[in-house]
């Protein structure tokens, strides 16, 4: 809630790198085998199968995807 952490942290999160391979392979030994990536691309579902073919990534776009992710 403290607007001077928050502001601090947005600039944090623009000029310092995800760690996404690690946090891909931390969800795979943590027994995670399905991600889901929401939004109007699939780059991260892209990355997500190179990272580790095993894990299913499954992009969500609109109301029929959704529907189709929650089955």
């Amino acid at each position: 809630g403290n607007p001077d952490v928050i502001k601090h942290n947005l600039v944090q999160q623009i000029y310092h790198q995800v760690p996404w391979v690690a946090t891909i392979n931390n969800f795979a030994m943590a027994g995670i085998g399905r991600v889901l990536e929401l939004g109007p691309g699939k780059v991260l579902c892209g990355f997500n199968k190179r990272i580790n073919p095993d894990m299913q990534a499954q992009h969500v776009n609109d109301q029929d995807s959704l529907q189709a992710a929650l089955v």
